[in-house]
């Protein structure tokens, strides 16, 4: 099987600025994206409601090789993805199919009980997949 956006010629730098571009349109500050440990993280921060801000962060695991030429094309997939995804949940979000809190709800960052900064889909998804995977039903303890 192919991988979506596999042969993609456009190059990850261009698709970044895209999406960087598309969130400044949407009021996003504090835009960032690095790429350490094996992951690449966008971090954003929009307006909501007007008068307040919400911190998104969206963490991709990246597997690269050796080869440079390979992690180029990975990154060029990756970014194509990215871009995508996001350009998809804004319309989304203006067309008023979702409200942008349902849909970025798991991407919000939030303070652990540690002080940490994590996302609610970083502390609810372990939990859920644990009450899927036992078949018993327990409070989602979000902030501990």
């Amino acid at each position: 099987m192919i991988k979506p956006y596999a042969n993609t010629q456009v190059h990850w730098g261009k698709s970044q600025a895209k999406i960087i571009s598309m969130l400044e349109e949407k009021g996003s500050t504090g835009i960032g994206v690095v790429k350490i440990d094996g992951k690449l993280t966008l971090a954003f921060r929009m307006p909501y409601p007007p008068d307040k801000s919400i911190d998104i962060k969206f963490t991709i695991p990246l597997s690269l090789k050796e080869d440079n030429s390979k992690n180029e094309k990975e990154l060029n997939r990756l970014y194509r993805i990215l871009y995508h995804h996001l350009r998809a949940k804004l319309i989304a979000i203006d067309s008023g199919l979702v409200e942008f809190i349902d849909e970025f709800l798991a991407n919000v960052v939030v303070c652990d009980k540690q002080g940490r900064a994590v996302t609610i889909g970083e502390i609810a998804k372990p939990q859920i997949v644990n009450q899927i995977e036992s078949g018993k039903q327990k409070p989602i303890a979000l902030l501990e």
